[in-house]
């Protein structure tokens, strides 16, 4: 890394430090007389190349004619590299001082470093309030001194005995709360430690989601309780997750060392599926008749953690609404049928009901649980059912989450007897005296044939005349009424036909005639 090759030039005291997770070595130069300095040498990346300025060196922190020695350093939470180091000048050749300096980026730093006290071999630290502290001897002794502000001010130095030797400790993470740097140094046949820890106690959650729930569909499983930590302004991170699957977090907050973090998060069962809002967070179907587990606990900065709280539950895969009765054939009928049913929702769900014939909707409405329906063919539809072929009559129940359940009845339509009315009156400006009827069909042996057809039909009993000979055989007739009470003339014509003792299919195609 370093390539000065010259007799006399020494580099020596390497020193690890990070900055942005980029590491970075910080060693002493010499090469006397008069020629000393502290530098820095950072790690560029790129297949593994260092900062090759000055030959190696790296980055001047400091230079001068008098040696400097010792160097050490820290990355504190706002991200700026803090060193310290001993070194003379002119103002005292003989005994070191400390001195300190600071950068945000590797490269920039201040023209002079802040001497500070005299002393050797310091060593530096940071508390999660950047408030650093060196740590150093002097005279034999140990001494401490702090400073919230990078020192351009300082309380001490502070005496923790005698010694030599200090190694501070630094939590890079700064999870770890002192009120006096745990700090290790040699004494008098022995290594000593001196330092105040504040330990971290672990949070307690509190889970108010009752044990071992039955979820159905859509039902909502409450993530529910609180969670305190005795130690202030530690950040509280309440955590869940179920069946040892992906961790979510709930809730987060500082402690105050009292108030409890209250917390609450609804997870929703669908489709064999637990939901955090619109997150799939079991990722597979959950199986049914099998405990599930959820497990909270919380987390605090300090690396503390809780014990686990579990609660069991178990889910009740979605069930199609039920429909009342059986499938079965309601056999040959003459008039349209009309069956009774009920549609109750196994999970309480909203459903909606269509009642087909022949997969034609009759009707379709929203479901009422356990209320009484009724299913029947309306007169339009029913007439227009061919005769002597199967018919399906279905009921189908539809919940909101898509689940279907189908009742279906089988029928066979039995006519002995076809009969119709034209639907709305021929309107005439006077009394038709004639009318022709052509029936397009086909007549067997026995059947029996009634056509009728009247010019006042807007009266209130309108006259109706028998034309059945005159429309078998294609005939005009001559009307005989020439009354009226309604306003105005109008002619209609209806027909019946009667099976009789006829054995052979009777068919009607269709109509025609004219009338004057």
């Amino acid at each position: 890394m370093t390539y000065y090759d010259t007799s006399g030039t020494d580099i020596t005291s390497p020193y690890v430090a990070y900055l942005f997770d980029i590491p970075a070595i910080i060693s002493a130069w010499s090469s006397g007389p008069n020629n000393y300095g502290i530098y820095i040498n950072r790690y560029l990346g790129f297949g593994f190349v260092w900062d090759d300025t000055n030959d190696g060196r790296g980055v001047m922190i400091y230079g001068g004619g008098y040696p400097q020695a010792s160097p050490q350093a820290i990355a504190t939470s706002n991200d700026k590299l803090h060193v310290v180091w001993h070194g003379t000048d002119a103002s005292d050749t003989v005994n070191p001082y400390i001195r300190y300096s600071n950068s945000p980026d590797f490269v920039t730093w201040p023209a002079e470093p802040r001497k500070l006290v005299k002393g050797q071999n310091a060593s530096i630290t940071s508390d999660k309030n950047r408030k650093l502290s060196i740590t150093y001897e002097d005279g034999g002794f140990i001494k401490r001194i702090e400073s919230t502000d990078e020192f351009v001010t300082y309380q001490g130095p502070f005496v923790v005995g005698a010694g030599t030797k200090p190694a501070t400790f630094y939590d890079q993470l700064f999870k770890t709360d002192f009120l006096v740097p745990p700090t290790l140094y040699q004494a008098a046949g022995a290594v000593k430690y001196y330092g105040v820890l504040i330990p971290n106690k672990k949070p307690v959650v509190t889970l108010t989601t009752s044990d071992n729930q039955v979820l159905t569909e859509n039902v909502t499983l409450s993530v529910a309780g609180s969670a305190t930590d005795e130690d202030v302004d530690n950040a509280v991170t309440v955590k869940y997750r179920i069946n040892g699957g992906t961790i979510r977090n709930v809730a987060y907050g500082l402690s105050d060392g009292s108030t409890p973090l209250s917390f609450a998060r609804e997870l929703r069962y669908s489709g064999k599926r637990m939901y955090d809002g619109v997150v799939d967070i079991t990722g597979v179907d959950l199986a049914e008749k099998t405990d599930h587990t959820l497990s909270v606990w919380a987390e605090d900065d300090k690396g503390g953690k809780s014990a686990e709280v579990t609660r069991k539950f178990r889910v009740t895969w979605n069930r199609p609404p039920t429909i009342s009765g059986e499938n079965g054939d309601l056999g040959i009928m003459e008039t349209p049928p009309s069956v009774n049913y009920t549609v109750t929702e196994p999970e309480g769900s909203t459903f909606t009901v269509a009642e087909k014939i022949n997969g034609q909707v009759i009707r379709s409405f929203p479901g009422v649980a356990g209320r009484q329906e009724a299913i029947t063919i309306p007169h339009g539809m029913w007439l227009r059912l061919e005769p002597g072929v199967q018919h399906a009559l279905t009921i189908e129940a539809v919940d909101d989450q898509g689940m279907t359940s189908t009742r279906t009845y089988t029928l066979t339509r039995f006519e002995d007897e076809i009969d119709f009315e034209i639907e709305e009156p021929w309107l005439t400006d006077a009394a038709a005296k004639r009318v022709l009827l052509t029936l397009d069909m086909t007549l067997p042996a026995g059947a029996i044939l009634a056509a009728e057809a009247c010019n006042n039909a807007f009266d209130t009993n309108p006259t109706w005349e028998d034309i059945s000979f005159h429309a078998r055989y294609g005939r005009g007739y001559m009307f005989l009424n020439t009354q009226k009470t309604a306003a105005t003339w109008a002619v209609s014509i209806r027909v019946r036909i009667e099976k009789g003792t006829a054995t052979e299919p009777i068919t009607i195609k269709g109509f025609g005639g004219a009338f004057d």
